[in-house]
């Protein structure tokens, strides 16, 4: 009886101990599944990155432009160094492709919220010159906490994006939606008020360049080489702003050192020991403001004004080059370099201003149409207009450009938007009777004579543009 008690519990002791040791080699209880969560603190689209108390929103675009007699956001027919034969070489109708991927990313810190943002973007221009498979860019990387800001971003000169009422124009005030590297301090005052000083690196916005007379005449539609001298002291930029429920407005104001390289001597080499025209200090000044309109919420109304001598780039973007756009045996000739000088003589700033204005109605949600009009006046002084002129007669390089169009968005579905936009220039010279002799512009435009004449140019867009950012 005995031994079966004692077979009895040595089985039962034996079947436990496998129970036991099978239960061990079983995994362990999974720890729960960390799932993204909303973060609601910074508006819609933010999440948690899991594990950490960090949100962040991803966005992009997806955009095709089909373009005539211009090329993309902001490439007027005027600026295109090929396309202003009007002729068979000309490229009427050009299209591009762009996508753009954005990250923001904000923590809360004892200083206040750290964000940083970032934007890249990838395009295919199809009359650019650049590889079948596009280029790869990026406009905004940046990071910003308790009033600072480091890294590439819009200037803070800048008021209002050229976007607000056109796909194409960008003229008669600042704007840089490449952005730029800065570094700044925006201080709040409450009620809406505030004010920023930054200082901004400069090589972007020199794009116009510095003329020297001595290199020779510029083809209309020719570029000249820059006459730059190294940076060595960015753009100082301030401004003032206001945000309230009427709308907002800003003044801005910069200044810039304008440095040449050197004077050219006999053999026209611009050489160390040839000396050099003493530096002098450009400025641009800007008055901006956009109001919501009454009879409607999302109606606005927005102007932009703007004065500059030897910052050029602030009212213009880039025009290193000389505008020519060319109609059978005439010609409109004109450029705007941020100064120009001669041997032995002194940079001479060349003044710009100009204004742009916009207004954009909602017919519906899904129906918008906006008009705008802008104008823009370059003035050369006397001693600049000797340079440029030397023996050419009626020779005045002073000239204005004034444009109005008018752009209609549908959006179908949300984040899908359609739009048509339709733009008239018109380009007035001062070169009353002048004639360029013996002119040879290339692209099948013969050499011969070509008379100073006013121009003018219709162009068109049309843009289909899938936003993805919430």
């Amino acid at each position: 009886m005995m031994s079966i008690k004692y077979l009895l519990f040595g089985s039962a002791a034996g079947l436990l101990t496998v129970a036991y040791a099978q239960a061990a080699d079983l995994p362990a209880k999974a720890k729960p599944a960390e799932y993204v969560k909303v973060c609601s603190v910074y508006g819609a689209g933010f999440f948690y990155i899991p594990g950490t108390d960090t949100c962040v929103k991803i966005g992009g675009m997806v955009r095709a432009d089909y373009a005539v007699n211009a090329s993309g956001s902001h490439g007027q027919y005027w600026k295109l160094s090929a396309g202003s034969q009007n002729n068979r070489a000309t490229n009427d109708f050009q299209t591009r492709a762009r996508t753009q991927i954005s990250f923001d990313v904000r923590t809360q810190t004892e200083y206040g919220t750290l964000r940083s943002f970032s934007r890249l973007g990838m395009q295919y221009t199809s009359t650019d010159g650049t590889d079948a498979n596009g280029e790869i860019y990026f406009d905004r990387a940046f990071i910003q906490m308790a009033g600072f800001t480091f890294g590439k971003a819009l200037s803070f000169f800048d008021a209002y994006s050229g976007n607000y009422a056109s796909y194409q124009v960008l003229i008669g005030a600042s704007a840089t939606p490449n952005g730029q590297n800065v570094a700044a301090y925006t201080a709040s005052f409450g009620n809406g008020f505030s004010a920023t000083i930054a200082i901004e690196d400069a090589s972007h916005r020199r794009g116009n360049g510095i003329y020297s007379a001595d290199d020779g005449f510029v083809t209309p539609g020719g570029k000249f080489t820059s006459r730059y001298g190294g940076q060595q002291v960015p753009d100082i930029v301030g401004n003032l702003r206001i945000g309230q429920s009427w709308g907002s407005a800003q003044l801005s104001v910069a200044t810039r050192q304008v440095r040449a390289t050197y004077y050219a001597d006999a053999g026209g080499l611009y050489l160390e020991g040839n000396g050099s025209p003493s530096d002098k200090w450009g400025f641009a000044v800007q008055g901006a403001a956009q109001f919501k309109l009454p009879w409607a919420v999302a109606d606005r109304f927005t102007v932009q004004g703007i004065y500059t001598e030897g910052m050029n780039f602030y009212a213009l973007g880039k025009t290193n080059q000389s505008f020519g756009i060319y109609e059978g045996s005439t010609v409109f000739d004109g450029f705007a370099p941020d100064a120009i000088y001669t041997a032995g003589s002194s940079l001479n700033l060349t003044k710009v201003y100009g204004f742009n204005a916009g207004l954009e109605h909602h017919w519906t949600p899904a129906l918008r149409t906006s008009v705008f009009g802008a104008y823009v006046n370059i003035d050369f002084n006397d001693a600049a207009t000797t340079s440029i002129c030397g023996n050419m007669t009626n020779c005045n390089p002073d000239w204005n450009m004034y444009l109005a169009g008018t752009r209609t968005m549908w959006s179908p579905v949300k984040n899908l938007d359609v739009g048509l936009e339709l733009v008239y220039s018109k380009f007035e010279t001062s070169q009353s009777g002048a004639v360029y002799a013996g002119l040879a512009p290339g692209n099948g435009k013969p050499k011969g004579d070509y008379e100073a004449k006013d121009q003018d140019v219709f162009s068109g867009m049309i843009r289909v543009q899938r936003n993805f950012w919430p």
